[in-house]
């Protein structure tokens, strides 16, 4: 029986290193899409200053080849895109549904209203 021990613990590390390895093949974080009426920048910006005014650590891309304006949690976990579609603008949330995520998207939509 000693040495199947032996060879259990040389096992463990091995399992573990495994474990994370698989990590980037997890499935994506769920979107959430939404029309709001308003211009996308309007919009984003509005999000990104209550936010920030809350003291939310996030930062605020732009993407003017996609007429869209990205707001990320700094630790990567949520992401908010606006994104001209004509008169109105899709917001769409990656996120796994998180406190912090809801909150941006419920901004989006006071600013919007």
């Amino acid at each position: 029986m000693r040495p199947f021990i032996v060879s259990m613990r040389g096992a463990l590390p091995a399992l573990l290193w495994l474990a994370g390895c698989a990590t980037p093949f997890q499935t994506p974080a769920p979107t959430t899409v939404e029309e709001l009426e308003g211009n996308y920048r309007t919009l984003a910006r509005c999000t990104f200053e209550q936010l920030t005014r809350r003291q939310y650590q996030v930062r605020r891309t732009d993407l003017p080849d996609r007429a869209a304006v990205r707001i990320s949690s700094n630790d990567g976990v949520w992401e908010l895109s606006f994104i001209n579609d004509g008169a109105l603008t899709r917001a769409e949330m990656k996120s796994p549904g998180t406190q912090a995520s809801d909150y941006a998207l419920t901004l989006a939509r006071a600013c919007a209203a």
